[in-house]
């Protein structure tokens, strides 16, 4: 048993038909990757002197959970259902929100809980013959469970936010007395039965900033709005970062 969390680029279409393949490789390459790595080591980098030039490199010693970026998903998933694993994952997830999104990079994703495996297979006779398999029904169900919402955002079943082990004190309470999860009516595309949370991914004086300049995250690298789905979407979302950037 294993936490696992998919998420999903918004907008994706259009970054791929509206940008060079070249220039789509070097966003992918150094904005993108590189604020999931950072966002997954908690914001840790690690500073080094060059020339005359300050680099900087995530700290990935400090990477709490494992992942995968395939085309516009982002899959994250634990080794157990601990509470420290269940912690670990929800502070990634929540840094990786809050980064991808100033980035440019607006997400869209849902966690579960049950089976998952990885594994790869590499065959050396054949030129780029790798099969890299991820399966199991926590996967299937954060990707159902993504594709029902209309913001970007993240949600997650309250069944799933329960640990294998026993703890004797309030979990949820906990979770959202340090800011990693939030009650708030989700946006679903349609009525959902169950009882869900929100990661709060507001940790940071950025979503202070005027409509426009958040508005601006979800077209950037020519990324489009203009269309009701998309305009929707923006607007569910600035009502979530309204509600929660001030606390």
């Amino acid at each position: 048993m294993k936490y696992v969390a998919f998420l999903d680029i918004l907008g994706f279409k259009d970054l791929v038909l509206n940008n060079e393949h070249g220039r789509l490789i070097a966003l992918y390459e150094i904005v993108f990757a590189d604020t999931v790595d950072v966002a997954l080591a908690n914001g840790k980098i690690i500073i080094k002197k060059e020339e005359n030039k300050l680099l900087y490199t995530p700290d990935r010693s400090k990477i709490l959970v494992n992942s995968i970026i395939v085309s516009d998903s982002v899959i994250l998933w634990t080794d157990d259902c601990s509470v420290k694993s269940l912690i670990d994952i929800l502070i990634s997830t929540k840094y990786l929100l809050n980064h991808s999104f100033v980035m440019g990079f607006p997400l869209r994703g849902a966690m579960s809980k049950g089976e998952f495996s990885a594994f790869t297979r590499n065959n050396m006779s054949c030129k780029n013959n790798s099969i890299n398999t991820y399966l199991g029904r926590a996967l299937v169900e954060a990707y159902q469970l993504e594709s029902q919402q209309n913001w970007s955002g993240f949600i997650i079943e309250e069944k799933d936010l329960v640990p294998e082990e026993v703890v004797d004190f309030n979990l949820l309470q906990c979770l959202i007395n340090n800011n990693l999860i939030c009650n708030y009516p989700i946006p679903f595309k349609e009525k959902m039965e169950g009882n869900y949370f929100s990661i709060n991914w507001l940790d940071s004086n950025i979503f202070k900033k005027n409509t426009n300049d958040l508005k601006g995250c979800f077209e950037q690298y020519e990324k489009s709005s203009d269309n009701d789905k998309a305009q929707e979407i923006i607007r569910n979302t600035l009502d979530f970062i309204n509600e929660f950037s001030e606390k």
